[in-house]
């Protein structure tokens, strides 16, 4: 049996909905590249208790949706009724299945929990969501007190994210609504 321990796993989707009959689920991934070099993938089945499947196949979910959701078919998955159980499941993958990143790339991953801070140093809060949409990802920030605000991770917001330190500096647009 394969195991998972907290410091190797990584957030990598979530079990979206079944699809058909014979088991197959409908997922969304970050990154999805992973699919073409990975083998197995962990379902947490309850809070802190993992599964490991054995990926038998992958399919883009063509149409008008993400190109972050795939069909996926695990092994031991035999039916709709088994697939329904899965159905808003977090899937992990083990951190030695990532490839190495450039220079200025990161995981969406490791955003989480970030700290934001303003061109001016301000203290913004952390983020607590990345929302990946068809046209960009946006990032949710809890600021220390209120409501989180959403940022658009684009170019003309995000001035540096350091992975190191765990800190993001970013320009707020003039007419973001919510922002502190």
């Amino acid at each position: 049996m394969k195991s998972l321990s907290k410091p190797e796993r990584i957030q990598f989707g979530r079990v979206l909905k079944p699809h058909g009959l014979r088991g197959e689920l409908v997922v969304v991934v970050d990154p999805p590249e992973l699919f073409s070099s990975l083998e197995w993938v962990w379902v947490e089945i309850s809070p802190n208790q993992y599964r490991a499947f054995r990926i038998e196949e992958v399919r883009p979910y063509r149409g008008k949706h993400s190109p972050f959701q795939f069909f996926l078919k695990l092994e031991d998955v035999l039916d709709r009724t088994m697939a329904e159980a899965l159905t808003g499941r977090v899937l992990w993958i083990s951190r030695a299945d990532l490839p190495p990143l450039e220079e200025g790339e990161y995981y969406a991953f490791e955003l989480m929990g970030m700290e934001v801070h303003s061109e001016d140093g301000r203290f913004l809060g952390h983020v607590s969501e990345i929302w990946l949409f068809p046209a960009q990802t946006v990032l949710e920030i809890q600021p220390p007190e209120g409501d989180a605000f959403l940022l658009p991770m684009v170019k003309p917001f995000i001035d540096r994210i350091d992975r190191l330190s765990g800190v993001m500096r970013v320009r707020l647009p003039e007419d973001l609504p919510d922002a502190p």
